[in-house]
């Protein structure tokens, strides 16, 4: 889960950051009993490898 500090809540997501540190995949759901797409992940990693 990741924290929106400046809402005070959790949201549950997936990044992908490169070896620089750049977040190159975002995923974020609107609620936090809601699942990310696993299966969607893989398939963004993929590209920068």
């Amino acid at each position: 889960m990741l924290l929106v500090k400046e809402l005070r809540l959790l949201v549950r997501g997936m990044l992908v950051i490169d070896k620089a540190g750049m977040v190159r995949y975002e995923q974020l759901v609107p609620e936090v009993g809601q699942e990310p797409d696993y299966d969607a992940t893989p398939a963004e990693i993929t590209k920068f490898l």
